[in-house]
């Protein structure tokens, strides 16, 4: 409709606009596909690589005789699937959504879908939040409540060992020492995967806000020349970007608050 209105009118300053737009907004397009590819495969790449950390992670947990092990690995498990499907099958495709809006909202002199991706966005904030914040939870709940059931029983079972005669003493103290090697080793192996984690975090997130920073410095740059609609695509296209470096952190945050707080609260009876 808008083009028609362009050419029955003759409209040169319009018809210079939508041909700047169109360029404007196919590079701006292509390099937003690119950087929604990189997030996707950040996600799926430490997806999987929790899925080959998790049995080894929790079968140290378990060797420091924590019963706890089994609870904090099916709701590994579970996040795991869960951030799957919530990040690659419904935030990537709302940013998206998002970006494609605020651009064929800059299409028209008229404001008319702008309250749209103001929602759009606010529900992609609002999920990603939401999400991290029931998984630190679950977490947090999990971490009170079964690791005083395991020091209950390793204290129980502590002094059964040690009551026994002549050899009680030297059992309960190798016994001990055993356990002590095997929370070390199972700290070392969370800390190792916190510290992967953050490096395959790294590159992608500086990468995005990288260009999201250029994209803020090429609307400042072409405002004084360029049609405030042209400045507008630049600004959404920058704030779609930084929705998108939120996925990768948000991401990482949910496997290393969960680690962390395995680590802390694992292995102390």
């Amino acid at each position: 409709t808008n083009f028609t209105k362009v050419f029955s009118k003759d409209d040169v300053s319009e018809t210079g606009f939508f041909i700047c737009y169109l360029v404007s907004v196919t590079f701006m397009f292509g390099l937003f596909s690119e950087l929604c590819n990189i997030a996707v495969d950040f996600v799926e790449l430490l997806l999987k690589f929790m899925y080959g950390i998790v049995p080894t992670y929790f079968l140290s947990v378990a060797i420091t005789g924590q019963v706890s092990a089994s609870g904090f690995y099916q709701l590994c498990l579970v996040i795991i699937s869960v951030a799957q499907f919530v990040f690659l099958h419904i935030i990537i495709p709302l940013i998206k959504i998002y970006v494609a809006v605020s651009i064929v909202n800059n299409i028209s002199k008229e404001d008319f879908l702008s309250r749209t991706a103001v929602v759009v966005g606010n529900i992609v904030n609002f999920l990603m939040k939401t999400f991290v914040g029931i998984v630190t939870g679950l977490n947090i709940i999990q971490a009170l409540i079964l690791p005083s059931i395991d020091s209950t029983k390793n204290q129980t079972i502590r002094k059964v060992i040690g009551s026994v005669p002549v050899v009680g003493n030297s059992t309960d103290a190798i016994t001990g020492i055993f356990l002590g090697s095997a929370n070390l080793i199972k700290n070392a192996i969370g800390a190792t995967a916190i510290i992967v984690i953050v490096v395959l975090c790294a590159v992608p997130f500086l990468k995005i806000q990288l260009y999201s920073f250029l994209m803020q410095i090429v609307a400042a740059l072409v405002q004084p020349i360029a049609d405030c609609r042209i400045v507008a695509s630049f600004n959404s296209m920058s704030i779609g970007m930084r929705m998108l470096a939120k996925v990768i952190t948000g991401c990482s945050l949910l496997f290393i608050i969960s680690i962390a707080i395995i680590c802390m609260c694992t292995g102390k009876g």
